[in-house]
């Protein structure tokens, strides 16, 4: 392969690159969003160790196929 042929391959997966941007519709999960957004409040202020105890409490309840 040439070093010219090279070259081209690589301005073309360059412009791929660079040129690509994806934009994705979340509206579908508006509602879902909107829950976790009211959650943020309620879990911000926590220390590290009470989301770690909070997280395997969660955990534990969906193994257990318990509402969350």
């Amino acid at each position: 392969m040439s070093s010219a042929n090279i070259i081209m391959r690589l301005k073309r997966y360059h412009q791929r690159l660079n040129g690509s941007t994806l934009e994705y519709d979340l509206s579908a999960y508006k509602n879902i969003l909107n829950e976790i957004n009211k959650l943020k409040n309620k879990f911000e202020d926590k220390s590290d160790d009470k989301l770690k105890k909070t997280s395997q409490m969660l955990i534990n309840k969906a193994k257990k196929g318990k509402c969350l």
